[in-house]
């Protein structure tokens, strides 16, 4: 009886970790019934954490830890590579209604060629905000060394800062 009850008890478990591919099939006459797990696709995207899916790189563009204050016109801000995936800026202020920008990697001396794009900033103002950027992978040998908001338009550096 014991046995039975585990039985049912395992049928159970199993039944609802698993998803029906097709309509609900009706077990009569003997017949019967087959379920399909569903697994999830694979992210293609980086993501800011590991998954399962996605491997977190050997290593990136800078040491994790390193940190920049941006400072500049009408932007600022404090970013820290937080992990090999993760970047996050801190206390981020941007009077950007009327500009047009991004925030980029870059080496120092080259910010109209971006090593990569981490976000296009909404024309709004962004006042002392937290914001969690992905880091791209493979820059771990570009020489970026510098994060920046650049005025896509007019095409100039409004900010930056060299990490350390």
């Amino acid at each position: 009886m014991k046995l039975g009850r585990f039985a049912v008890l395992m049928l159970s478990l199993v039944l609802l970790g698993c998803t029906q591919t097709a309509e609900t099939p009706t077990v009569s006459g003997g017949e019967s019934l087959t379920l399909t797990p569903t697994v999830a696709p694979a992210t293609l995207e980086p993501t800011p954490f590991p998954t399962i899916d996605v491997i977190a790189p050997d290593s990136t563009f800078v040491e994790v830890g390193s940190t920049a204050t941006l400072s500049g016109e009408g932007a600022s801000g404090r970013a820290v590579v937080a992990g090999l995936q993760t970047l996050i800026i801190r206390s981020f202020a941007f009077d950007g209604k009327d500009t047009a920008a991004d925030i980029r990697l870059v080496k120092a001396d080259t910010p109209e060629e971006p090593i990569a794009v981490l976000l296009e900033l909404e024309q709004r103002v962004y006042d002392e905000e937290l914001l969690v950027l992905v880091i791209p992978e493979g820059l771990a040998d570009t020489g970026a060394d510098t994060i920046a908001i650049y005025a896509t338009e007019n095409q100039q550096m409004l900010a930056s800062g060299i990490f350390e």
